[in-house]
């Protein structure tokens, strides 16, 4: 046996007193040494650790069945989302199609009112013309008419002074070779 340092009465030798293991309990603090279990202690421990397992697992089950329909739930949603942005997609080039069509479009009715307004202004030149040319038409008329009496005026004058030159022949005998120049003046009857 080995001689403790301290001699006697030192710090080590001396043995815990029957109050200080009272006053541990008395403070609150837990005993130097910790007592034993019972198997009937250690069953409800081992009981209550197993309730806690199967809790753990139901837990997880139920969460790993909620991350699969979550999963699946986002799976659909991301399918659709596709589906949706595929669809945004074809309608805005569809959209830049039509618009380059109906610019396309615009120049031809820009161009088509163009045409359509040299064609009145030229229609309303013609017209002025022929409203010009109408004027004239009828002026001429008006002096073909003038003519085409002053014509039978003159006629009738003409074939008047015939007939007084061929009763002037007859009554005097005067030949109409004579007077070729009267006889060619005078219009054919």
């Amino acid at each position: 046996v080995a001689k403790r340092e301290g001699g006697r009465g030192g710090p080590k030798a001396r043995r815990p007193s029957v109050s200080s293991d009272n006053s541990d309990d008395l403070i609150g603090k837990a005993p130097l040494a910790p007592r034993r279990s019972t198997s009937v202690e250690r069953r409800q421990k081992r009981k209550v650790l197993e309730d806690k397992v199967d809790e753990a697992m139901s837990v997880a089950m139920e969460a790993d069945q909620e991350a699969e329909v979550a999963t699946n739930e986002s799976s659909t949603k991301r399918d659709e989302t596709e589906a949706l942005m595929k669809k945004a997609s074809s309608k805005a080039t569809r959209s830049e199609e039509v618009m380059a069509e109906a610019k396309s479009l615009e120049e031809q009715v820009k161009k088509l009112f163009q045409q359509a307004h040299e064609l009145q202004q030229q229609a309303k030149q013609l017209q002025e013309k022929a409203e010009t040319k109408d004027a004239e038409s009828k002026e001429a008329e008006e002096a073909a008419s003038q003519k085409a009496t002053a014509a039978t005026d003159a006629k009738a004058k003409a074939e008047a002074a015939h007939n007084e030159l061929s009763a002037f022949d007859e009554k005097y005998g005067t030949a109409p070779a004579q007077d070729g120049a009267a006889a060619a003046a005078a219009p054919a009857a």
